[in-house]
């Protein structure tokens, strides 16, 4: 597979050289759906509904683009050049505080208890660093300061006994994390898969601590979203996506081995590792899944207060 990467600029221009999945046969007639993500692991539930051909089915044409990131990719549908856009908690959390009109169509990845680790705190894997408190006064490397990584790391490392309003948080490429640990330019950084496997079995780093269990058990990572407008101005077309990413939701779950060569094609990631990621997709629109992050976004001060979670999705007419 062949995958479009396409700049901010680009994509509110609504520039169309799309990677074009599960095309319908001529003669049928579907609706048109233009969809982005960023390329990476949490694709499978998508990519396996359009080579199933459970869009089609659904009377649905989705043509599937990847984007550099998930800014990108809210860019791209708040601007017209994306009907649906997969978008991660955060930023769902602060387009709503800040008045920009995204709503959640169906949710994509969770996170439950049990799961291998994919979200950590790594350290060189000679570190001193054994516990939250031994990173008091130290350098922390995250993907980009109030994002995801950063919000996460302070909630580990308070939760755990340390005091994240002493660490230096610095912004950094995940992928350099491993590279900055061997020289102590930093002394923890946040991972994400594949770096985070990548670095242990390389022998660079070791994981410190599991950054997701400081949010909760059970929650709600990445969702696919598009602008309130089109959501109500396409409600036939939003439940019949709906209903294939539901199915197609509950196949990943049960079959994970099958779904990451097509994520791997998609996304280059290993296959090896995708499979023993085993990501977990939901099935169902349930807004009690995006709870801790409200929680944790206030406590960290990302948004003023708490509001109600169901004012994040598309209310039925």
């Amino acid at each position: 597979m062949r995958i479009d990467k396409m700049t901010r600029r680009e994509l509110l221009a609504g520039a169309s050289a799309a990677l074009t999945l599960g095309a319908p046969a001529v003669g049928q007639n579907l609706s048109a759906v233009r969809v982005a993500s960023s390329p990476n692991d949490d694709l499978g539930a998508i990519l396996y509904a359009l080579n199933a051909g459970l869009f089609r089915k659904a009377g649905l044409n989705v043509t599937l683009q990847a984007a550099n990131n998930g800014s990108a990719v809210a860019a791209g549908v708040v601007g017209g050049a994306f009907d649906i856009g997969k978008i991660s908690a955060i930023p769902i959390i602060n387009a709503h505080v800040r008045g920009i009109p995204l709503t959640i169509v169906f949710p994509n990845k969770l996170r439950a208890q049990g799961r291998p680790t994919d979200d950590a705190l790594v350290v060189a894997a000679n570190s001193p660093i054994r516990t939250a408190k031994d990173l008091n006064g130290t350098t922390v490397a995250v993907a980009a300061l109030k994002d995801t990584t950063w919000i996460t790391a302070c909630a580990w490392i308070d939760a755990n006994g340390g005091d994240s309003s002493s660490v230096r948080f610095v912004e950094m490429p995940l992928s350099a994390v491993a590279s900055a640990l061997e020289v102590d330019r930093i002394q923890a950084g946040c991972a994400l898969e594949p770096y985070t496997q990548a670095g242990v079995h390389s022998g660079k780093t070791r994981i410190l601590g599991d950054l997701d269990t400081a949010i909760a058990t059970h929650f709600l990572q990445s969702a696919w979203c598009a602008t309130r407008t089109w959501a109500a101005d396409n409600r036939q077309t939003v439940v019949a996506f709906a209903s294939a990413m539901a199915a197609s939701a509950r196949y990943c779950n049960a079959h994970p081995d099958k779904i990451s060569p097509l994520v791997a094609d998609f996304t280059h990631l290993d296959a090896a590792t995708l499979t023993e990621m085993r990501t977990e997709f939901a099935v169902r629109n349930d807004p009690r899944e995006l709870e801790p992050w409200i929680d944790v976004c206030v406590r960290y001060k990302l948004i003023p207060q708490k509001f109600d979670v169901r004012e994040l999705y598309l209310q039925r007419s």
